[in-house]
């Protein structure tokens, strides 16, 4: 099973942000959460956030099948017979970060105004920061 989970449009730099994903790729998400909770970069707060996110949406989507399940056990089956036992058996435990990759948004351009009658360019930049949970059967 899988569970996503995307911020697009994140208000930092796709390096800085690259820089916090490499942190916890492949690690569970406790101890992804524990490394997030001491990393202080604003990357980080919103890597955290998009995690917590997509633990979320792990829990809607295995208490709607189990709801499914109790209430249309034919289109239960139908449905969620590949995913049965692990619905059965899911533990919050036993997700990891399978991938975490951030991807370039778009920018921002603003002009600062400097002696002589010229201009200098900023640019500030954006990032799309998506990440896909995995669930580890032991």
């Amino acid at each position: 099973m899988e569970f996503r989970a995307s911020h697009r449009y994140a208000r930092s730099s796709p390096r800085k942000a690259r820089l916090v994903a490499n942190l916890v790729r492949g690690k569970n998400v406790n101890s992804a959460l524990e490394v997030l909770l001491f990393e202080h970069k604003r990357a980080g707060h919103m890597v955290e956030q998009l995690i917590h996110g997509a633990i979320q949406n792990a829990n809607q989507f295995v208490s709607r099948a189990k709801d499914l399940r109790k209430s249309d056990p034919r289109t239960f089956r139908t449905k969620y017979s590949n995913v049965e036992k692990e619905i059965d058996k899911f533990d919050v435990d036993n997700l990891f970060i399978k991938q975490l990759w951030v991807d370039e948004g778009p920018r921002l351009k603003r002009w600062l105004p400097r002696a002589m009658g010229r201009a200098t360019p900023i640019i500030k930049r954006m990032c799309h920061i998506n990440v896909v949970l995995g669930y580890r059967t032991e």
